[in-house]
């Protein structure tokens, strides 16, 4: 979906698959008991730049809402849940090399704290069709 809001916006998006970039041990950014101040200081540059006026999107799964409300105060967002038929998402996480097998089964509670304002079955719905309700929902905002 991040991938579709991108190339079907006339809109300069930057993206975040998950909130790092750069290089540094992908464990430190992931696992961010193991580096908090590292982990923190990551989501504060991208919060930095939406705060600049820039559009950002970031998936967040398996990151706590409270984080995400602190560090993206007085940032104008929609916050969307995506959900999925775990065949179909284990399925998905074996296609994948950047990810480890079972991660997806470990993270049940993915969506707790969360509240939506969109949310969407992936197994169902195209991501096209994700994208263009997403982006209909940020015109709202400005």
């Amino acid at each position: 979906m991040l991938r579709a809001i991108q190339s079907t916006s006339s809109l300069p998006w930057v993206v975040f698959d998950e909130p790092m970039f750069g290089t540094v041990n992908v464990e430190y950014l992931i696992w961010r008991e193991t580096a908090e101040s590292l982990h923190r200081g990551f989501l504060d540059g991208i919060a930095a730049l939406a705060r600049a006026g820039n559009y950002v999107a970031v998936a967040s799964g398996g990151h706590p809402a409270a984080l995400f409300d602190a560090v993206f105060i007085e940032v104008p967002m929609v916050r969307i849940g995506l959900d999925c038929d775990t065949d179909e998402l284990e399925r998905r996480e074996r296609q994948r090399n950047d990810v480890p097998a079972g991660l997806a089964l470990a993270s049940p509670a993915i969506h707790e704290g969360w509240q939506y304002d969109l949310r969407f079955d992936t197994t169902k719905t195209p991501a096209d069709e994700m994208a263009a309700a997403a982006l209909a929902a940020i015109e709202h905002l400005h």
